[in-house]
């Protein structure tokens, strides 16, 4: 009696037993990006549009700053290099939400002492970088290729629209600190969106499947390897 043999795995799924996981994790992990610039966002704004704590920020200010800078130090050593690699299952919401909190702290100090509004433009270009890709993870699968193209399009675009709208609304004035946000929000997005697709690549991130938060953490131990394929990738342009 001959046997049916089961059909071969796709190899392109990396360990998830379907496109729909797959693409199920991606959105979770740039929905969980978007949320973190969301608070960043409020963040800020508490920092740069109150008079009273921005004019403290600027005058006296620098020692809040430093401790923002300790505690965010802190806590991505213990949340995002050392916790991920005992792949502890629980908690992972509450140290996410942990280093949330301490993120978006720190870029409200710093866009309060320095009355900067580069990193609020910043972060709104990237949340809703991250939120398009989300959107357009429902049905579509994303890549390394097809994401960074997405990304760049996106980001661009994004870009485009809130430089045309700081101009109408506040003239030149503001307009060189939307471009410098426009170029944070270029190399971080196209970081984040490298390292997802390095870190999905792998077999041995099945843990991380049911935990988008595990997952996100994860992340930043495959930038080391989106930095490197960078920069081959703009060396052999180069040659």
């Amino acid at each position: 009696m001959t046997g049916t043999s089961a059909p071969a795995a796709d190899p392109s799924l990396k360990g998830f037993i379907s496109k729909e996981v797959r693409r199920a994790m991606i959105r979770r992990l740039y929905l969980l990006l978007m949320a973190i610039q969301i608070s960043a966002v409020g963040s800020i704004s508490i920092f740069v549009f109150i008079k009273p704590i921005t004019g403290w920020m600027e005058k006296d200010g620098l020692p809040l700053l430093y401790a923002f800078i300790g505690v965010f130090l802190w806590a991505f050593a213990v949340l995002a290099i050392i916790l991920p690699k005992k792949k502890m299952l629980q908690g992972n919401g509450i140290r996410f939400i942990i280093f949330s909190f301490t993120y978006a702290c720190l870029l409200g100090a710093v866009s309060g002492h320095f009355a900067t509004y580069s990193l609020l433009s910043a972060s709104v270009m990237m949340g809703l970088t991250y939120l398009s890709v989300a959107i357009f993870s429902v049905k579509a699968d994303i890549n390394m290729k097809k994401g960074l193209i997405f990304v760049t399009v996106v980001v661009f675009v994004v870009i485009g629209a809130i430089c045309i709208g700081t101009y109408f609304a506040f003239g030149l004035y503001k307009l060189r600190d939307t471009a410098i946000g426009g170029a944070i929000a270029i190399v971080m997005c196209e970081l984040f969106t490298a390292s997802i697709q390095l870190m999905l690549a792998k077999d041995n991130h099945g843990c991380t499947n049911e935990n988008p938060c595990l997952a996100f953490f994860n992340i930043f131990s495959h930038m080391k390897d989106a930095i490197i394929f960078w920069i081959v990738n703009i060396l052999c342009c180069a040659i």
